[in-house]
C-alpha cells in the first residue's frame, strides 16, 4: 500500500507541517490552529510505515531525520496534551501531562532543539 503519491508529495507534505510547527513555535498560529492544521500528521500519515509497502518504506527511511520531528512531537508532546484545568492536577503532574501552554513551551523547545536539521 501507498500513502503518498509520489517521493515530491511526501516531501510536501512534509514541507507544509514543518511550517506548522515552526508557526506555533513562533507564535503565528495559535494551539488550537496548529492542532487543527496539523492534524495529527505523524499517525494520519501512517510516517512509522506499517500501511507502507517496500518502495514507500524505503522513501521513509531516506527522510526520516525530518520524520523523527513528528514522531517525537507525537509522542512525547501532542499524545501528553490535556486541559489546563487538568494540568494543575497532581495526578496529570505525576503522569506527564502537558497543557496547553507547556505544549507550546515544548514545541518550542523542539523547534529550537532542530537547529542542526534546520526546518
Amino acid at each position: 500500500m501507498k500513502i503518498f503519491k509520489s517521493e515530491q508529495d511526501l516531501i510536501e507534505k512534509l514541507e507544509a507541517h514543518e511550517g506548522f510547527v515552526v508557526s506555533c513555535a513562533q507564535g503565528e498560529i495559535d494551539l488550537n490552529q496548529f492542532l487543527t492544521e496539523y492534524d495529527n500528521f505523524y499517525f494520519r500519515f501512517a510516517l512509522d510505515g506499517h500501511e507502507s509497502d517496500e518502495e514507500e518504506k524505503a522513501l521513509l527511511s531516506k527522510y526520516a531525520s525530518r520524520i523523527t520531528l513528528h514522531e517525537v512531537l507525537a509522542n512525547e508532546i501532542l499524545g501528553k496534551l490535556c486541559s489546563e484545568n487538568d494540568a494543575q492536577k497532581q495526578s496529570f503532574i505525576k503522569s506527564g501531562r502537558l497543557g496547553p501552554f507547556q505544549v507550546v513551551q515544548a514545541i518550542q523547545g523542539l523547534v529550537k532543539g532542530a537547529h542542526n536539521n534546520p526546518l
